[in-house]
């Protein structure tokens, strides 16, 4: 799997789908290293903003092993830090919190609590938005999603 990943960051073009998807899915491998390069060169396709990359890696936020959530919350938040050429602006943020917000009422609380993270470490820099993403659980009829959020 590692030369077939390095093997996509030298033939993929930006937002190359068919490649987001297959990095995407190294996320689920089983070594580390797998999943960092992977991780790496998935953001690298990325461009700011990309919502196809950051639905791909998110989908991963709900997987079974606890190994492959933290895997795609360290890629949300590389992806979310991707910052727009020529200026300061982080281009990924809003994807970020959105893709989060949806699993904040999974039916798994492991999932929930993975989006709480995600939403943790991307509200630094958008703390408004992603404020406003956790309190809208809080009076949800479920007490497991009220807990959560």
């Amino acid at each position: 799997q590692d030369a077939a990943i390095r093997a996509v960051a030298i033939v993929a073009g930006p937002e190359d789908a068919n490649a987001i998807d297959g990095l995407a899915s190294c996320l689920e491998g089983r070594y580390l290293q797998i999943r960092r390069n992977a991780t790496t060169t998935l953001v690298s396709l990325a461009l700011p903003g990309d919502e196809h990359a950051m639905a791909a890696v998110a989908l991963r936020m709900e997987h079974s092993s606890d190994t492959v959530r933290q895997a795609a919350i360290e890629a949300i938040t590389h992806l979310a830090g991707k910052v727009v050429a020529g200026t300061s602006v982080r281009g990924g943020d809003a994807e970020a919190i959105r893709e989060a917000e949806v699993r904040l009422t999974h039916a798994d609380e492991n999932v929930r609590r993975c989006a709480v993270q995600a939403l943790l470490l991307v509200a630094p820099h958008s703390r408004r938005d992603a404020t406003r993403a956790a309190a809208k659980q809080v009076g949800h009829g479920d007490a497991g999603i009220r807990k959560t959020a």
